[in-house]
C-alpha cells in the first residue's frame, strides 16, 4: 500500500494483516516524518513469511495512539521501519533493531512477538507487557550499547509483565554491570 492510501485511513483503529505469502513490506517507500494511521491502536502482523519490515523510509514514522503490537510468524522481519537503500555500513546495527529511533510509539503498552528473528527495542517507556516466544535465533533482547549511566537502571519503567518462552539461543535479556529495576513488575 502506498503512504498516500495509508494517510487516507484516518479513522483506522485496528490493522490485521495475515497469511500473505509474498508480502515483503506493508507500506511502500515514503518521505518525511509521517503519521500514518493517526488513530491506530492495535497492529497484528501474522504469518507473513517474506515480510522484512513494515515500512521503508529515510525518516521517522509516528504512531501516536498505538497501544498494542503483535507479530507472529514473520521469520524474516528484523526491523519495523527499514531505512532506505542508502544506509551506510556504520548504521547497520540501527537497521537491525525492531523498534529503533525511526519509530515513535509513545503510548505502546503491549508488545508480543513470536517466531521472529529479533525484537531489540528502544524507547518503549510506556510498555506494560512484553512477551517474546518461539524466536529460535534470538540471542538478546536489548543491546549493550543502549545502556545509559551507572548504578540502578530503569529500562522499562512501567513494565508489569515479562514473558520469555522457548528462546533456545537467548544469552541474555540485557547484559549490564548495573542493577535493573522493574518497580511495577507483577508477572515474570
Amino acid at each position: 500500500m502506498s503512504p498516500s492510501v495509508a494517510k487516507g485511513l484516518l479513522n483506522l483503529r485496528e490493522l490485521d494483516i495475515g497469511n500473505c505469502q509474498s508480502m515483503e513490506e506493508v507500506i511502500t517507500e515514503g518521505e518525511g516524518v509521517m503519521t500514518l494511521f493517526p488513530l491506530l491502536e492495535k497492529l497484528n502482523l501474522t504469518e507473513l513469511p517474506k515480510l522484512g519490515h513494515f515500512f521503508l523510509t529515510e525518516n521517522a514514522l509516528k504512531f501516536p495512539f498505538l497501544k498494542k503490537v503483535e507479530i507472529y510468524d514473520c521469520p524474516k522481519m528484523k526491523t519495523f521501519v527499514q531505512h532506505g537503500i542508502s544506509v551506510s555500513l556504520e548504521s547497520d546495527d540501527e537497521v537491525n533493531v525492531m523498534f529503533n529511533s525511526k519509530v515513535f510509539c509513545p503510548n505502546l503498552e503491549k508488545l508480543h512477538i513470536s517466531m521472529a528473528q529479533s525484537i531489540m527495542a528502544r524507547g518503549l517507556l510506556n510498555l506494560r507487557s512484553l512477551e517474546i516466544k518461539d524466536c529460535h535465533s534470538m540471542e538478546k533482547v536489548i543491546r549493550e550499547e543502549e545502556q545509559q549511566g551507572e548504578g540502578i537502571m530503569t529500562l522499562f519503567p512501567l513494565l508489569e509483565e515479562l514473558k520469555l518462552q522457548t528462546l533456545p539461543k537467548l544469552g541474555h535479556f540485557f547484559l549490564t554491570e548495573n542493577a535493573l529495576k522493574f518497580s511495577n513488575m507483577e508477572y515474570l
